[in-house]
């Protein structure tokens, strides 16, 4: 991925000045070094260049995928503020839309580390589409807008992060001097000034999958760079409502976090708009999008949060089930965050592969085969077993986070286990009540009540 290209070739007596420095980058490639598989495009800023990859030809994991697919479909019934959506920080803010492509080269010139998140100060957090995003299973989208006028579109709200360029450029440029390479480069890329997005084109990507996935919800967080006027929000209402129409849960219709995902379904319902500006409230003319402000109780990093069993945040340990919340942290935190319910894990640069941090349910490779029953391990991950095969089942109490088991093993009988007075046979439905499952039942293997997916992995 890390590639000088084109304004070498333009100015002949600098040619071997240039051939030095691209013999000088690194040969690893972050594409390479997460794994990626897709269709690459070469795209470049004078000679500054990457290579993205092409909206929706991300290769993805099948395993992670399905596995993913199959918690989504246990939360059906559960309400929103219990309902774990994956995110991405500065979702639209990716290499694959043109921000950020001078990465590499900045990285060679100075000799420092990039991709760390909002990087160049042009808010590079991502280097893939949003289309593949959703592909490998991310549901909270955040969308950076200003509005046009800013960024010399015009009267119109455009995707980008910063208005000017924030990075100090001028040592990039003094840094190429100093090797006897013109960069060829229009710094204002490193803003909106020069790479943005309409905001209907981001839209109608999100809107294009949704069509081919009608059982998938997403949440669009707008992070509103301006404070809108009634004229710009009625404006911006009008863009959302002419992609999505009466897909969009509106203000009026309740608050989401109380419906269940089924429930938003059958209503049609497939998007959700937040934001922080209260702007969105009071258009000029027609009826309010956005939820402002955010759904989420809690916006925090790792620093804020205690691990399971305490699960606090922000000193508030009575929030699961209650409140929504938003991790703006990723990497190997995740695994912490859904192992305590944290509805939203927002990271930088996700990767297809670290998606497997996001499942809680099936250990790596299952269900191994087809015709089994499903079991939690002593481990807290899934399983699948002979059916007949005696082992006692995992009852629920009052709530998802009291658990015990049946008096009496015996094979698989899924919602006919014999429970405890008070208890029913039950399944985890997110990885905080399948930790609290698991410390109930300590280091045996129990039965779960639902049946086992009609799909199996070698």
């Amino acid at each position: 991925r890390r590639a000088l290209h084109g304004g070498c070739s333009h100015v002949a007596m600098q040619l071997a000045a240039c051939f030095l420095f691209l013999l000088a980058l690194p040969a690893a490639a972050w594409l390479e070094d997460h794994r990626v598989v897709c269709t690459r495009k070469l795209v470049c800023n004078g000679i500054l260049c990457t290579y993205v990859c092409e909206p929706g030809t991300v290769v993805v994991n099948p395993w992670i995928v399905n596995s993913l697919v199959f918690q989504r479909n246990l939360q059906r019934d559960q309400p929103l503020v219990k309902y774990e959506m994956p995110g991405t920080h500065n979702s639209a803010i990716s290499q694959a839309y043109g921000f950020g492509i001078e990465e590499d080269g900045v990285e060679a010139l100075l000799g420092i580390n990039l991709y760390k998140g909002d990087d160049e100060g042009e808010g590079v957090c991502q280097y893939l589409s949003i289309t593949d995003q959703l592909r490998i299973g991310l549901r909270h989208i955040e969308i950076d807008i200003w509005w046009g006028a800013y960024v010399e579109k015009g009267h119109d709200i455009v995707v980008c992060h910063s208005p000017a360029p924030g990075y100090p450029f001028w040592e990039v440029e003094n840094a190429a001097k100093k090797r006897n390479v013109s960069l060829g480069w229009d710094v204002k890329k490193l803003s909106c000034l020069g790479t943005w997005m309409n905001f209907t084109t981001i839209l109608t990507e999100v809107k294009t999958w949704l069509d081919a996935n009608p059982e998938e919800i997403v949440i669009l967080y707008l992070d509103t760079k301006f404070p809108p006027t009634p004229l710009q929000a009625a404006k911006g209402n009008s863009d959302m409502l002419a992609v999505f129409g009466d897909a969009i849960f509106l203000p009026g219709e309740g608050d989401p976090r109380n419906f269940t995902i089924r429930q938003l379904l059958t209503m049609g319902k497939r998007v959700i708009v937040e934001d922080h500006e209260d702007g969105w409230l009071h258009p000029e003319s027609g009826p309010v999008v956005v939820f402002s402000p955010d759904l989420w109780a809690h916006q925090f990093g790792q620093t804020e949060f205690s691990e399971y069993p305490n699960c606090t945040i922000e000193g508030d340990n009575d929030w699961y089930g209650k409140k929504f919340v938003r991790a703006l942290d990723g990497g190997p935190f995740t695994e912490a965050a859904v192992r305590c319910g944290v509805n939203i894990v927002s990271g930088d640069y996700q990767n297809p592969d670290a998606m497997q941090l996001f499942i809680w349910s099936w250990d790596v490779q299952e269900p191994r085969f087809r015709g089994g029953c499903p079991v939690i391990l002593p481990s807290g991950r899934w399983a699948v077993f002979d059916c007949s095969t005696p082992l006692r089942s995992a009852c629920m109490g009052a709530n998802d986070t009291i658990w015990t088991t049946s008096t009496t093993s015996g094979p698989w009988s899924g919602p006919r286990a014999s429970c405890p007075q008070g208890f029913t046979p039950a399944t985890p439905t997110n990885g905080y009540s399948n930790a609290r499952l698991r410390d109930a039942v300590i280091a045996e293997t129990v039965w779960l009540s639902i049946s086992a997916p009609d799909y199996a992995f070698p």
